[in-house]
């Protein structure tokens, strides 16, 4: 598999080639308008303005812009009047308003009251302007005037209020009116069918080849589409604010799922892209985004965004640094991309959200998406059009497979089948062995007979349902001894794989530690336990620990001689297990197991 993820990053320098192209040509279309264009254009950053929230009195106060409402009245509704003084303008000459933000309803009128422009009905949250930049021509009288008055209402948390105010000739401010619309426009549409299409192809390859990356990066252009489409919706399908938590929670499953497939890609999984702790933060940001639409409070939401960047960036950056550190003739152009979508999305988030305008300045992580959906469709492509192939070694692998099953198979019912039975004879032999003697060694020829073909079940290499199979099978013999078993085994969690062999030898470590408890601690109570601490997930360890409140260690020595606890000590040792057989804190014996596994489906192949 690493050889395969080798191979599917040779190509990923002429991904950063075209990146780094297709970057230098959007920020020189975007930033840089001809010095014509922007000649006589000139940015007003105050205005006075009259704020009522929602059952309060109004308050009259000088505003910079851009003016976010949320910074002022968090969490309430209302409306504000801003008045707009204009620099001394030709009177001969058509002149305009550029807002980048506006909204959410809003109109503008000059100084006798004149509509110049309305987006939505005043007061109605089923619309909202501020999802689009907008062009305002200006009336003789406005000009005349030098005063434009804007009055808008606003909902919480809907990035209310007014941007930057360009004015300008009209000429002038259409071009840079018409390059951020398209941008914003149609370089949405253009990555939400692009997203769209990359998801579809991606569920096609999960569904032929259940690839789990294909999976991942299904959702994740699902989720993005849907952000990127509400990006130019202003009459959302969903009323306010229930669309706001909808098209929030999409944006953070898109950041990561993305991000999952990015660190697969680039073997950087950490513990955050282990299934528990993955889906276990996406449920808590999920139910922080969708309070703060509930309270209305966007700081809440802007904190989820922060922290999914910090989690994303942390992982950018190791990636940066195991690549640093390969011998790689892509090196460069993998730092180049790295660096790259790093750059884009720091932009975003600082110069857009934390200091800047929002919705309203200029956004560069569409790009990110961008260099990012070419990747991951190169890497689609190739990994569909070069399924793996089968090495010449491959029969003769398998054939050695099943010949070391068969030794095994024939070891097991030799040494476990076999042996129960000779020691069955030896007690027909003997007049004088009771039949609830009889009856329990049957027992332990049965329980022997049954792990070896639960051994043998290919879906039998998970630890957990190993044990749980263990339990099934041993429960009815111990409860009729009057032993009652307390199972602990974790309820969710990843598989935990072993290879068979390994397997097989867990199950006889613990039967023959439960065995002992049965026939000779005298215990009433024991206790099983399996689980996986923190400290151990990485390097792959899981504790088994069996623990009675019989007569203790000493008892049992002298009654078996030691020779059950020297096979658990030869099975243990022979697949690298850790045991340690000790004294319980409740009076019996502690037998503890520490054995390695492997995380998902594909460890075993």
């Amino acid at each position: 598999m690493r050889a395969a993820r080798n191979s599917d990053r040779g190509w990923l320098q002429w991904v950063a080639v075209l990146a780094l192209i297709l970057l230098v040509l959007c920020l020189v279309w975007l930033v840089t308008p001809s010095a014509r264009h922007a000649l006589h254009i000139q940015t007003l950053r105050e205005a006075t303005a009259s704020l009522q929230p929602e059952g309060a009195t109004a308050e009259e106060k000088a505003l910079r812009l851009p003016f976010q409402w949320d910074s002022v009245h968090p969490g309430q509704s209302g409306t504000v009047r801003l008045t707009l003084h204009l620099p001394v303008l030709d009177a001969d000459v058509p002149h305009a308003l550029y807002l980048p933000r506006v909204g959410n309803q809003g109109v503008v009128s000059d100084a006798l009251g004149q509509v110049l422009a309305r987006w939505g009905r005043f007061g109605d949250a089923t619309t909202d302007s501020s999802r689009l930049p907008r062009l305002v021509y200006l009336s003789h009288e406005a000009v005349q005037a030098r005063q434009v008055v804007i009055t808008l209402s606003i909902q919480p948390a809907r990035a209310g209020g007014l941007g930057r105010v360009h004015v300008g000739p009209a000429e002038q401010l259409v071009h840079l009116f018409e390059r951020h619309y398209y941008w914003r426009v149609y370089g949405s549409l253009l990555l939400a069918a692009n997203l769209l299409l990359l998801s579809i192809f991606s569920l096609g390859v999960w569904w032929f080849r259940r690839d789990p990356l294909a999976v991942d990066l299904g959702w994740g252009g699902l989720f993005g589409t849907l952000a990127y489409l509400a990006r130019v919706m202003e009459t959302p399908p969903l009323p306010w604010p229930w669309w706001g938590a909808v098209v929030s929670g999409a944006i953070v499953l898109h950041l990561m799922f993305i991000w999952r497939v990015w660190v697969t890609v680039f073997d950087a999984n950490t513990r955050w892209t282990q299934p528990r702790w993955f889906y276990g933060v996406m449920v808590v940001w999920l139910l922080l985004t969708g309070l703060a639409f509930y309270l209305g409070r966007s700081a809440i939401w802007i904190g989820v965004l922060l922290t999914t960047y910090v989690l994303s960036g942390s992982s950018f950056v190791w990636v940066l640094r195991q690549i640093y550190r390969r011998n790689s003739p892509h090196k460069l152009a993998h730092l180049a991309l790295h660096l790259l979508v790093i750059a884009l999305l720091t932009w975003d988030l600082v110069a857009g959200r934390i200091y800047g305008d929002g919705v309203g300045s200029l956004q560069l992580a569409p790009l990110a998406t961008l260099i990012v959906i070419s990747v991951f469709a190169f890497l689609l492509i190739h990994r569909f059009s070069h399924p793996p192939q089968p090495t010449i070694s491959t029969h003769t692998a398998l054939e050695d497979g099943r010949q070391l099953e068969r030794q095994r198979i024939m070891r097991d019912l030799h040494d476990g089948v076999g042996g129960n039975l000779v020691g069955l004879r030896q007690m027909l032999v003997h007049a004088d062995v009771s039949r609830t003697e009889l009856i329990q060694q049957m027992d332990s020829v049965l329980d022997e007979m049954r792990m070896t073909i639960d051994a043998l079940q290919p879906s039998h290499d998970d630890l957990i349902t190993i044990l749980a199979t263990l339990r099934y099978r041993l429960q009815p013999r111990l409860d009729a001894a009057g032993v009652r078993v307390v199972w602990s085994l974790p309820e969710v969690t990843p598989e935990l794989l072993m290879p068979p062999e390994h397997i097989f030898h867990v199950q006889k470590i613990v039967m023959e530690a439960l065995t002992n408890v049965q026939k000779h601690s005298g215990a009433r109570h024991v206790w099983v336990q399996l689980e996986v601490p923190s400290t151990f997930v990485k390097q792959g360890h899981a504790v088994i620990t069996i623990e009675d409140d019989g007569c203790g260690l000493g008892a049992t020595y002298n009654i078996r001689g030691g020779m059950g606890l020297q096979n658990m000590r030869a099975r243990a040792q022979s697949i690298g297990a850790e045991l340690t057989i000790g004294s319980s804190f409740r009076g019996g014996m502690l037998v503890r197991i520490t054995v390695q596994w492997q995380l998902g489906r594909e460890a075993t192949a």
